[in-house]
């Protein structure tokens, strides 16, 4: 199984878990779980989103700062922990990470023309997971099929200015959580959205629709946008 698909059943597995669980504390089932009340909180799942992005290396920068986030404001709700000896003790251990960065940067930092952010697939198959870190995908497949797309707090632009598509079309399936994603298509490809949409918007902006039905190049983009934005642009 390849690691983004990973990533997404662990992070979806995350939200599914915690969502159950905070309906349960406002419904009073939980009273009967022995369960601690941090574990209930919004800054476990900065802790949690913290620790899988820096396990993926491709956002550990992304990720030390959730991880930080998360513990610092815990310590302080959760464990009475005094917010002048929080700073106190923040200090040193921000000290101590910027000379580990400035000692080991290539654990923190990709080299120039490698940055995960813009990345080049030729691949007939796209599969793309943004967490609090977009990023642009060129995709120059001669025949590009299919692709899973998830974004939470993120955003994601997908550019197919070289691509080709797949002789029966090509499906994008979309899931988008509090993000927002850019599509850009040549001109004579034709675009079907069969997208749910909750408090969310899909446009399309392109200056010049085809005006010929060809099934070869028709691009299909389904899923779900949640407080989220799909914009389809020219290439």
């Amino acid at each position: 199984m390849k690691t983004s698909n990973i990533a997404r059943i662990i992070i979806g597995l995350l939200f599914l878990a915690l969502g159950v669980l905070l309906l349960m504390k406002l419904t009073g089932v939980v009273v009967y779980l022995p369960l601690p009340d941090f574990l209930l909180s919004w800054q476990m799942i900065l802790i949690v989103l913290g620790i899988i992005l820096i396990a993926s290396r491709e956002n550990s920068t992304t990720g030390l700062v959730l991880l930080f986030i998360g513990a610092f404001f815990m310590a302080r709700s959760h464990f009475g922990v005094d917010f002048r000896m929080l700073i106190r003790t923040a200090i040193p251990l921000l000290l101590v990470l910027g000379g580990v960065v400035l000692l080991f940067p290539r654990l923190f930092f990709k080299k120039k023309g490698r940055s995960p952010e813009k990345r080049i697939d030729q691949a007939e198959d796209l599969d793309v997971v943004n967490v609090f870190a977009g990023g642009t995908r060129l995709i120059e497949s001669e025949a590009f099929r299919q692709g899973e797309v998830t974004c939470v707090f993120a955003g994601a632009d997908l550019n197919f200015k070289n691509a080709g598509l797949d002789q029966n079309g090509a499906v994008i399936q979309l899931s988008s959580l509090f993000s927002g994603c850019n599509v850009f298509v040549p001109e004579d490809w034709e675009v079907k959205t069969e997208v749910t949409t909750i408090f969310a918007e899909v446009s399309d902006k392109r200056l010049k629709q085809p005006d010929h039905t060809d099934h070869k190049k028709v691009l299909y983009i389904r899923g779900v946008l949640l407080f989220s934005g799909l914009d389809i642009k020219t290439a």
